[in-house]
């Protein structure tokens, strides 16, 4: 009897992280961080551009702080401009990228964002909410299926979830620099951060801290989702939970003071440092903070730097490989593109279009081609549900039948071979049927000719690219299929 799988995701932890993880995830000091926290993801409203509305003017901090102050925001990607109450706002960060600077990711979320979430106060609707809300209503965000889900019992425009203002939030994605950004100041968190709050007894500070090192970059690797972008990984909650990273409930106190100083210069200067380069260049700053948290919890400062050491190495390594493949990547997506294609392209639809541009040329378009401004030609005016005789029959040659039992008479078999070519070809009633059987059997023999002598070519060619017979089979019938395109496209009469 088969039994629920209740182990770790196995698509990353053995396929994509450095080498070094594995010895970190198994020290006695680290532990999973749900020991140490909870974990929860920002706000998923259904339409961010309603609920998040951007301002459009400067105001200092303290107008922002009086309640009753009303500013200009813009709502709907610009569609809506008018005055809110700061009472019916709350400051917001919607991505991470709004938290980089030229020197590189913000530590620190400021008290002044430009984004809030609308959080409408109970009572009448103040300044221009009213009209924000209708014009919501045209747009038809309140019938989106997630705001509704959302949406207080009499009020779609205000979100029964509970908002998330964590003291900690960790990007939900990132690529190689993954810092954990301070809330202090409470903004509210959209879904593409996680929200981090310490347990009882967790000192915040160190557990910011331990989040910003080296060793929780490399420990998310293990639990972390690849998207498709090389090095850039989703890290929902469940798999924040899992993240191993040093128990800071180690430390004692008189070895917290250098973690505290590293941590207040990093505030100073409102910068996450980056993570190690492919060739294991470290930040001051950065190096500094490892040293301290792996010396809090108990390692001498040579012991320390042995282990630091290994662990920039070994994220180089790996962080070195990845960038080989994206830069491959990079290339392979110029000559998609230039060649107008696409990653989600199968294979056999690859191999197709490649030997079909090979021997185009080559391939006449039936019947426009093989008819000239003499030969004239009857409309047939029949559905394509037709039954067609594969060989001459004694009687009645020319008649075909339809599959409610409606009958046509061509006058001979070869207009009525003609007809059936035109059906596999793809085209579509009425059509044009040559009315000298001659010519029809003539064009009719030459079409089996070439079609038979197409298959064998792209056979032989797909077996080259293809190895899986089945898959051959495709090539070749989706090559028919071009050259019969060709031939609807310059119609069933002469060109």
């Amino acid at each position: 009897m088969s039994e629920r799988y209740v182990g770790a995701p196995w698509r990353s932890r053995f396929l994509r992280a450095p080498k070094i993880a594995f010895e970190l995830v198994h020290r006695s000091d680290f532990t999973m961080l749900s020991c140490l926290a909870s974990a929860k993801l920002g706000l998923k409203t259904g339409c961010d551009e309603f609920f998040y509305p951007v301002s459009v003017e400067s105001r200092d901090q303290q107008a922002f702080e009086r309640r009753n102050t009303a500013v200009r925001v813009r709502g709907l990607n610009g569609a809506w401009e008018g005055m809110l109450r700061v009472a019916d706002l709350r400051p917001a960060v919607l991505n991470p990228h709004q938290l980089i600077a030229p020197a590189g990711r913000a530590l620190v979320i400021p008290r002044r964002t430009q984004a809030s979430y609308l959080y409408p106060r109970d009572g009448p609707l103040r300044a221009d909410l009213s009209d924000y809300v209708k014009a919501g209503e045209r747009a038809g965000v309140n019938k989106r299926k997630l705001v509704q889900d959302n949406a207080s019992p009499k009020r779609w425009f205000k979100q029964a979830r509970g908002i998330v203002r964590s003291s900690w939030a960790l990007p939900y994605n990132s690529a190689y620099d993954y810092g954990a950004i301070d809330n202090a100041v409470g903004a509210v968190l959209n879904g593409r951060f996680v929200g981090i709050d310490p347990l009882d007894g967790v000192d915040p500070d160190l557990l910011g801290a331990a989040l910003n090192t080296t060793f929780v970059v490399v420990c998310r690797l293990l639990e972390g989702t690849t998207t498709g972008v090389e090095g850039a990984f989703d890290v929902g909650p469940p798999a924040v939970r899992r993240m191993m990273i040093p128990d800071v409930r180690r430390i004692e106190d008189e070895r917290a003071a250098e973690i505290f100083n590293v941590l207040n210069e990093m505030r100073a200067e409102n910068l996450i440092p980056s993570a190690p380069s492919s060739q294991a260049a470290v930040s001051e700053l950065r190096n500094r903070l490892d040293l301290a948290v792996l010396m809090g919890l108990g390692c001498s400062r040579g012991e320390a730097s042995a282990v630091t050491g290994r662990v920039y190495e070994s994220y180089a390594r790996w962080r070195a490989s990845v960038e080989a493949v994206e830069t491959m990547m990079r290339a392979n997506r110029r000559e998609m593109s230039r060649q107008g294609r696409n990653r989600a392209a199968r294979p056999v639809d690859v191999a197709a279009r490649r030997i079909w541009e090979e021997i185009e040329h080559l391939a006449i378009a039936y019947p426009s081609d093989l008819l000239s401004s003499e030969d004239a030609t009857e409309a047939v005016d029949v559905g394509r549900r037709l039954k067609i005789p594969t060989q001459e029959p004694l009687f009645e040659a020319g008649v075909v039948f339809a599959v409610d039992g409606g009958r046509v008479d061509l006058g001979s078999y070869d207009r009525a071979r003609y007809l059936g070519m035109l059906l596999a070809i793809g085209f579509e009633p009425p059509f044009e049927v040559p009315v000298d059987s001659t010519k029809a059997r003539a064009i009719v023999d030459a079409f089996e000719k070439d079609l038979a002598a197409l298959q064998r070519e792209v056979r032989a060619r797909a077996e080259a690219y293809l190895g899986e017979p089945r898959a051959v089979d495709a090539v070749v019938n989706a090559v028919q299929q071009l050259w019969f395109r060709k031939g609807r496209s310059l119609s069933m009469t002469r060109r």
